[in-house]
């Protein structure tokens, strides 16, 4: 809905099956998800942000992309 808001694409890609149960923390796994995908709208201010998942030997990759100004050089080490 924030992308949305703003006027930015917002795209969740499965890579390969997602199987319907996992076994995680859900408040702590919802929060970080929130948080980092928040951040990918917040600081984004035109095109979009991709989520993708790929689940793999029980267990899950999450990569969020988006075409936002990144982080500074100076503030990487940080």
């Amino acid at each position: 809905m924030q992308a949305r808001n703003k006027g930015l694409s917002f795209t969740y890609r499965p890579v390969g099956e997602v199987p319907p149960v996992v076994r995680a923390d859900e408040r702590r796994l919802r929060q970080i998800l929130i948080n980092v995908l928040g951040n990918a709208v917040k600081f984004t201010t035109h095109g979009g942000v991709e989520f993708r998942v790929t689940c793999r030997s029980e267990m899950a990759v999450f990569e969020i992309q988006d075409s936002g100004p990144g982080i500074p050089a100076d503030d990487l080490q940080r």
